[in-house]
């Protein structure tokens, strides 16, 4: 397929704006149904990174302009569909440090060389929402825990291709904590309160949180813990205090709705492990380190109901979307995501998420972590850098989930792309 070039049984109009048809080849879009209920017929967000340049298009922009080498620290990854500057992730040449973008590396596995973004803990890449919802006319909001009508109100996916580092141990100015994909404001309550040295860019209220780790003591990848958000039921006590997760309070030991937590603290009247869905083992819930896949999705169709827990006054019951996480990993690991089947999820979170509520639309998300930010308790307090640690070679962003047909047929393209690394 030629780049940005819409498929001819695309019938949707999208506004006065036309998708860039430029010489050369790109690489191809993903073969899936999905495509014929989509707005665009197209992503409205991909980022891969095995191509280079296509006319005058460049896929990694150095910080010191032109197309990025490897080893060169980089300022925009093209988001690919659309035209220049439209949903690109980027971060300002001139903006805090250069510490904050990311590397382009390459790495060799099974005798095939990939090329990605390296992320240390202090780096990130921010994408403006509204260069693609308002250029396109789109007219609600793209990704919502309650999805989109074009998708039949199925929800929203975000598919990660990664490596990520097994180290976890903190360091010069960065925490533990690991931001992925991260699309709300921080919450800066708490003693002493979390302070951002540099003003954020506006976000969604209480957007995608998806956190890799989010124990502020983990030191290997085995020892930690997902999170997403928003979720919609008691979040529990203040355990620690990371800008981050919380959410907002409500007493003075009680965090209220909205925020990003795997577990429930304490444990209510569901049960002690239900989070990580039943029959999965318990190393689900803990973050994969190496090559992987993996498939976060906000299901709008098979909804979960959580039941209040008696004496919790903060809590409540509530019906709302599910969270699942899919993965792919080299099935010959012991890790707890080996396999290469996209249709099962490795975890299933028992508390919904907020319902009809926007995760990334007109606002801004980053990519790979956020921007500075002191956490709020010791010893963390001059711990700034909130961001993965590891490479990623591919995001894409789907305005609803996918079948189980599509699931099987990405899951057959993905492996015939990244083989290599994955077995």
């Amino acid at each position: 397929m030629a780049f940005g070039q819409i498929p001819p049984t695309r019938t949707r109009s999208f506004g006065s704006r036309t998708l860039p048809l430029t010489g050369g080849s790109m690489p191809p879009l993903y073969n899936l149904d999905f495509w014929a209920n989509s707005y665009l017929g197209v992503p409205f967000y991909q980022f891969t990174s095995n191509w280079d340049q296509v006319g005058a298009t460049v896929n990694f922009e150095s910080i010191n302009g032109g197309p990025a080498n490897v080893g060169d620290r980089v300022v925009s990854w093209k988001n690919m569909w659309l035209n220049s500057g439209e949903g690109d992730a980027v971060i300002n040449p001139n903006e805090f440090l250069a510490s904050n973008k990311p590397f382009l590396r390459e790495r060799t596995y099974g005798g095939k060389t990939y090329k990605g973004l390296e992320f240390t803990g202090n780096e990130y890449l921010q994408i403006n929402g509204s260069t693609v919802s308002d250029a396109y006319g789109v007219p609600e909001p793209i990704f919502s825990t309650g999805g989109t009508s074009w998708q039949g109100k199925t929800g929203a996916s975000f598919l990660f291709v990664i490596d990520q580092s097994p180290d976890y141990t903190a360091g010069t100015y960065t925490s533990p904590v690991q931001s992925l994909f991260y699309s709300r404001q921080p919450n800066l309550q708490g003693s002493p309160p979390a302070t951002i040295p540099n003003l954020w860019p506006n976000t969604e209220d209480l957007g995608v949180q998806f956190l890799r780790n989010h124990k502020p003591n983990a030191s290997t990848a085995i020892s930690t813990e997902l999170a997403v958000g928003p979720q919609a039921t008691m979040q529990g006590i203040t355990t620690f205090g990371t800008a981050l997760t919380r959410s907002p309070i409500i007493a003075s030991t009680i965090q209220g709705f909205g925020g990003s937590e795997m577990m429930n603290f304490p444990n209510d009247q569901e049960g002690t492990f239900l989070e990580y869905g039943a029959g999965l083992d318990f190393k689900a819930r803990h973050a994969n380190s190496g090559f992987q896949v993996i498939l976060l999705e906000y299901d709008n169709v098979n909804k979960v109901r959580h039941e209040d827990a008696p004496g919790f006054g903060a809590d409540r019951a509530y019906t709302g979307p599910s969270v699942k996480i899919y993965g792919m990993s080299n099935p010959n690991t012991t890790l707890p995501w080996n396999g290469l089947d996209l249709t099962v999820p490795k975890i299933t979170f028992t508390n919904p998420m907020l319902r009809d509520h926007t995760l990334f639309d007109k606002a801004h998300a980053f990519l790979g972590g956020v921007p500075a930010i002191r956490l709020e308790s010791s010893p963390l307090v001059n711990q700034r850098g909130n961001g993965f640690r590891g490479i990623i070679y591919e995001v894409l962003m789907l305005d609803g989930i996918l079948s189980k047909k599509d699931k099987q047929s990405l899951s057959k393209q993905l492996l015939r792309k990244y083989g290599s690394a994955l077995t």
